[in-house]
């Protein structure tokens, strides 16, 4: 049978090497948390680009002339095009919920 100060110190050690691993799980989580906010950025920073163009092809739409009407329409429909695949690319990596065509 194992002494009092034996027991103790065993269990103090096996609680000190699980704090130890608890640690390091909660610095993984961070890190992950971490990589998380990063990509969510990134497609952010994207579909901002992309959202920007397509009031900037809006924009152009809406001042068109009849002579310009056909280009610029074009235009405007790839800019939506670009931003419509750049939001599902968002929501299938980042859980975005369904995808909703424009």
């Amino acid at each position: 049978m194992e002494n009092r100060d034996a027991f103790i110190a065993k269990l103090k050690a096996k609680l000190d090497e699980w704090k130890a691993e608890i640690q390091q799980m909660e610095a993984r989580s961070r890190q992950e948390q971490a990589d998380k906010q990063m990509a969510y950025n990134e497609h952010l920073d994207t579909l901002r680009q992309h959202r920007d163009a397509a009031q900037q092809h809006l924009d152009r739409l809406q001042g068109s002339s009849d002579d310009t009407w056909d280009t610029v329409k074009r235009d405007a429909e790839d800019a939506w095009a670009r931003l419509s695949q750049a939001l599902a690319n968002a929501r299938a990596r980042l859980g975005g919920g369904e995808s909703k065509a424009a």
